[in-house]
């Protein structure tokens, strides 16, 4: 028992120096530096986003329109299928405090997209998060939902910002949100 307690102190010990030795702290709250892009061919959707997130494009509830485009956090999110009702509870219960998220969907139905052009305003020059918001997908008062349209397409963009997150955390969010490329 005791061997192997020391085992681990000195695997601990090598990967702290190993950590030291690349140029100090490596924090997973804060976003990389390095960025990536992703291309949704089929939507016709492009961003790009901190190296260090995470993408994915299934949905996270029960809600089957609007359709999901993409949701990326800055932290994993683990869950195998979707939640049952409208509201994203997995994403709440494991966004921690110092995390962000976006949710970009896509309103397909005629009848509703139709509606929602008429109603919701262009897509802003550079999108504006508040610092407290309405709770997108449920999740509580540091996120909200922002309605636009481009190109004869109506999203909705849902988005948190933890409480405890670094401006970097939200420069990075507000970064990937005016990356986006949406095509005809």
């Amino acid at each position: 028992m005791i061997r192997r307690l020391l085992l681990l102190f000195a695997l601990v010990s090598v990967g702290c120096a190993s950590t030291t030795a690349l140029g100090g702290t490596i924090s997973a709250d804060e976003p990389s530096r390095a960025s990536d892009r992703a291309v949704l061919a089929q939507a016709r959707i492009s961003f790009t986003y901190a190296s260090n997130w995470h993408v994915r494009t299934t949905r996270l509830n029960g809600v089957l329109g609007p359709t999901t485009r993409f949701t990326v956090t800055s932290f994993p999110l683990r869950q195998p299928r979707p939640d049952a009702d409208f509201c994203a509870s997995t994403l709440n219960d494991q966004w921690p405090p110092t995390g962000a998220w976006v949710q970009l969907t896509e309103e397909l139905d005629g009848a509703s997209l139709k509606k929602l052009l008429r109603r919701i305003p262009p897509r802003p020059q550079r999108f504006r998060l508040a610092k407290s918001g309405a709770g997108g997908l449920c999740t509580g008062p540091v996120s909200g939902q922002l309605a636009f349209q481009e190109r004869g397409r109506a999203f909705y963009l849902d988005y948190g910002v933890g409480a405890s997150a670094s401006p970097g955390t939200r420069r990075a969010l507000l970064a990937l949100i005016d990356s986006l490329r949406i095509g005809e």
